[in-house]
């Protein structure tokens, strides 16, 4: 039930999203979600660009709708900082792989 409400989550989040090529941005959430092998990692595969890429969300709003606190806290992990806007992609990619 939790992978269904995350989906559904996502679905109407990144509707108009596209990526670089021009294609939904859904397909790259569900592709990461796929290569997880749990439930808790899928579910985190279909949520880790919520909050860094839809304006407005937090972690508390996926804490209110249900979202489990040891899946925000991996969310946590892989979401970038808005405070990287001065670094480089070399010292921004350090700073994630460090995280």
């Amino acid at each position: 039930e939790l992978y269904s409400r995350s989906e559904s989550l996502v679905r109407r989040l990144f509707k108009d999203k596209t990526d670089k090529e021009g294609k939904p941005y859904i397909n790259h959430l569900l592709r990461v979600s796929e290569k997880m092998t749990i439930v808790d990692g899928k579910v985190a595969g279909l949520l880790h660009d919520v909050v860094e890429d839809i304006d407005g969300v937090t972690f508390e709003d996926l804490i209110m709708i249900g979202i489990p606190e040891h899946i925000i806290e991996v969310l946590k992990l892989v979401t970038k900082e808005e405070n990287t806007k001065t670094l480089t992609k070399e010292e921004k990619l350090q700073k994630y792989n460090n995280k």
